[in-house]
């Protein structure tokens, strides 16, 4: 089946469960916006709380472990495939210091969601967003929306298992959070390469204009409630902003955005980036103690440990919670 069937299919889809489904609102779009520049920042803030020797020696202890071969640990190989699935140039911004990479693409994506959310009314017009008006645009900024969320979640559990790996600190990780890391490799890698080596996708207002110009900002709903794909059959608009599109329509539940499921999926989000910080300053503060070289039986080296395996569990949590109200359960 080729990809314009696949959308087509995926139109239909929408038509018929269109009438059980309430629209959403362009505030509600904007809240969540919100919350995934919080979860990038997070990530970068706690990057940047190691000081530049710090970092380097982080990035002497991972280079031990790949030579060293012994991967007990599944986020040490997770780590590694992704950085095989990328360029050599962002390969080594990771060698050179570990997690550079992923703080900058990070980064990337604030910047994106920052433009996003000052040209917010231009791409929603209107406040009700439902199912017959969604438009290719609307479409490619919710696949954005879903990739940058998933990028910065495995940033973060890709940061926390490592150094659980370096520290020795949990020989038993949620095994929910692995797979969810394992299982969307290529993807994450994708929206790397994407963000870091193309530069005028990441501008949705150009975009905008493009396809303004071009007449491809079309409703996937025609009047008559048949799937409009004739915007697919005049040419691309671009690789990335295709691979945005196809991802909003194709592996992101519309019933997440356009129904009080999303409502359920916020409030888990807003308590997970809550407690998120804690476990990540814990687990962070731990690690500088052992780049100090403070025993891991010191008071402060055990409390730290104790609070991390209180918020591994809350955050595991959190995480199935977020991802069933992703899938519309």
């Amino acid at each position: 089946m080729n990809i314009l069937q696949l959308v087509n299919d995926r139109i239909k889809g929408l038509i018929n469960i269109s009438p059980t489904v309430e629209p959403t609102t362009r505030d509600a779009v904007a809240e969540h916006l919100e919350l995934c520049v919080n979860q990038h920042q997070l990530f970068i803030d706690t990057v940047a709380s190691l000081s530049p020797e710090q970092r380097t020696q982080l990035t002497t202890l991972l280079e031990e472990q790949f030579r060293q071969n012994q991967h007990a640990s599944p986020w040490l190989p997770s780590y590694k495939q992704i950085l095989s699935l990328v360029p050599a140039r962002i390969k080594d911004m990771e060698q050179k210091s570990a997690f550079s990479a992923f703080v900058a693409c990070n980064q990337m994506c604030i910047d994106v969601l920052t433009k996003l959310d000052d040209k917010l009314e231009e791409v929603f017009p209107e406040s009700a967003i439902g199912i017959q008006n969604l438009n290719v645009t609307q479409t490619m900024v919710f696949g954005f929306l879903d990739l940058s969320d998933l990028y910065s979640n495995t940033s973060i559990a890709l940061w926390n298992g490592i150094l659980e790996t370096l520290m020795h600190m949990t020989p038993n990780p949620a095994k929910y959070l692995i797979d969810r890391v394992k299982n969307n490799l290529q993807t994450v890698a994708d929206f790397m390469v994407t963000c870091m080596t193309t530069g005028d996708v990441l501008s949705f207002d150009k975009l905008m204009e493009r396809f303004k110009r071009e007449n491809k900002d079309a409703y996937l709903i025609n009047a008559d409630n048949t799937p409009n794909t004739l915007f697919m059959k005049t040419g691309a608009a671009d690789p990335g902003g295709n691979s945005f599109f196809i991802h909003g329509l194709m592996t992101m539940n519309p019933l997440v955005w356009i129904s009080q499921l999303w409502v359920l999926r916020r409030n888990a989000r807003i308590r997970k980036i809550e407690d998120e910080r804690e476990w990540l300053n814990a687990k962070t503060e731990a690690l500088k103690l052992q780049l100090q070289g403070v025993s891991p039986d010191s008071p402060e080296y055990r409390r730290l440990a104790s609070i991390v395996q209180k918020y591994d569990a809350i955050i595991a949590r959190h995480e199935k919670d977020i991802e069933r109200y992703r899938k519309g359960e």
